[in-house]
């Protein structure tokens, strides 16, 4: 590329200020990334704190009942 210094500055110039509006742009993105993640990290915590209570304190849906137990299963012909 031939040029004067003033052509040189002034090209010099617009690649800094492209350069500019990218980091913004990338600093934006990452900005709603992060809100994503942290969007994503709170519902994991709160299912697995859901999955806890219902571990040790119950469902609130009772549990199917079952038809038999061990004891009534038919003896097999052994």
């Amino acid at each position: 590329m031939n040029g004067t210094a003033a052509e040189m500055y002034g090209f010099t110039l617009l690649v800094c200020l492209a350069a500019a509006i990218e980091i913004t742009r990338l600093q934006q993105q990452i900005a709603d990334l992060q809100d994503a993640l942290d969007g994503a990290r709170e519902a994991v915590e709160l299912e697995q704190a859901s999955h806890l209570q219902t571990r040790l304190h119950g469902s609130s849906q009772p549990r199917a009942i079952r038809a038999t137990t061990n004891h009534e299963l038919p003896k097999g012909d052994a």
